[in-house]
């Protein structure tokens, strides 16, 4: 997976706090799965260096452009210099893929979202492979208008891994490639943790519910 970087992307993830598991817990207490949107956080990771580590080298893979093998070298050099026990193959794969899509797919949903007038329907693409999931197959090829709230839940990524994508399409291209606007939802839902779109702008966190240190990350988003 090499992707090279975008302004909207880096944007999205440069903005998110760092906060350990018992943080990101109380702030997706009030937030739901918008607590994604805002905060980067590794599950059984509790060490605020480490965690920061991780998060210093998926920016960094996203401003270059590097492969997962780079960002995995570079996370076993961490670890082994401060003593810890590297992660599991597959941890690190999820880590990686899943934070550079939703910030790549964040990115796009801005570029897509400036230009709606010109082009207002958006086509979703589930790839359609033997690795695909069938509630994320259901919808590949729909055709829904931007303003549909089919992508308040359903913008990817969907769930862990996830490499749907969208494509937006003009309504001459809608008549020449015979596609037809779908009007209705749906009652599937997105991989739990997933069910919501992480590029819309969330609701601010009531501030005053959180400890200082919490408080003070959160805050620092919005100065």
């Amino acid at each position: 997976m090499e992707l090279m970087p975008f302004e909207e992307a880096l944007a999205f993830f440069r903005e998110k706090a760092v906060l350990t598991g018992p943080e990101f817990e109380a702030l997706a207490a009030e937030l739901g799965d918008y607590a994604a949107s805002l905060a980067f956080t590794v599950s059984n990771i509790a060490v605020a260096d480490l965690l920061q580590d991780i998060y210093d080298e998926v920016l960094k893979a996203l401003e270059s452009g590097s492969t997962f093998w780079d960002f995995r070298e570079g996370i076993d050099d961490i670890m082994a210099r401060k003593g810890w026990a590297g992660l599991a193959p597959y941890r690190l794969d999820n880590i990686f893929r899943t934070n550079l899509q939703a910030a790549y797919s964040v990115g796009r949903y801005k570029q897509m979202t400036a230009i709606a007038e010109r082009r207002p329907f958006w086509q979703y693409d589930a790839v359609n492979d033997s690795r695909t999931r069938p509630s994320h197959m259901a919808h590949d090829g729909k055709v829904h208008h931007h303003t549909h709230p089919f992508w308040d839940k359903w913008y990817p990524p969907n769930g862990y891994r996830c490499r749907c994508r969208v494509n937006s399409l003009s309504a001459k291209e809608m008549e020449e490639e015979g596609l037809k606007e779908e009007k209705r939802g749906t009652d599937l839902k997105p991989d739990t943790g997933f069910q919501t779109n992480f590029a819309k702008e969330p609701w601010k966190p009531d501030m005053g519910k959180y400890a200082a240190p919490l408080r003070e990350k959160l805050e620092a988003i919005y100065e």
